[in-house]
């Protein structure tokens, strides 16, 4: 079974579609089941309470994406410092999560942490004051960057999404992979990520 923890993207918000980690599950050999705990408006701090009472029994691969609820709930107006706080107390929690979900299961269980193209609004729908823009591009690299070194920390692997969204140069317009609220994937979101996220024993992800 492939168990996903999260916030409201993996759980399919704002799409009519089935959600990446349900296309993931089906990637895999089998194919595997999927579990999607994803929650509207989680944070590291729910996902690491969830984690610690979810049953891993017949989990095959975890998906964890969560995060940009931390550093949302604070935009606009934190600045460097509090997205620096709010990334270093996302870090903790995911990698808490990490290693209970090992202690309970094995180290051996595959995690794979999801990062983000952006913690916020993107695309057409994006509508930011003066300086908001530059703002939400540091609150997004502050998560991926405390996403990244949590499961470096930890033995998970780390997926990110922003250069399939936004391009390697970050100035790709991710608006076809939005859904119109522009805090979402659409159907063909979904699809990218899913495909991003790399099979076990099948070598590196195709698409």
């Amino acid at each position: 079974m492939v168990v996903a923890f999260g916030d409201s993207v993996p759980a399919g918000n704002a799409c009519d579609c089935v959600p990446f980690p349900e296309l993931y599950a089906q990637r895999r050999p089998g194919p595997a089941r999927a579990l999607n705990l994803g929650m509207d408006g989680y944070t590291s701090a729910d996902l690491l309470d969830e984690v610690r009472e979810a049953d891993l029994g017949d989990a095959v691969t975890v998906l964890i994406m969560v995060g940009a609820n931390d550093a949302a709930d604070a935009f606009p107006g934190a600045g460097a410092a509090g997205y620096a706080r709010i990334a270093a107390r996302t870090e903790a929690n995911v990698a808490e999560a990490v290693r209970a979900i090992h202690a309970a299961t094995g180290d051996g269980l595959p995690v794979f942490v999801i990062g983000y193209w952006n913690v916020v609004q993107d695309g057409d729908a994006a509508a930011y004051g003066p300086g908001e823009d530059e703002e939400a591009a540091v609150a997004t690299e502050d998560v991926n960057r405390a996403l990244a070194e949590a499961a470096a920390q930890t033995g998970a692997t780390f997926v990110p999404t922003y250069p399939l969204f936004k391009g390697v140069d970050g100035r790709a317009d991710p608006t076809g992979l939005l859904a119109e609220d522009g805090d979402h994937p659409n159907e063909a979101g979904h699809q990218v990520i899913a495909a991003a996220i790399p099979v076990p024993g099948t070598g590196p992800a195709q698409g």
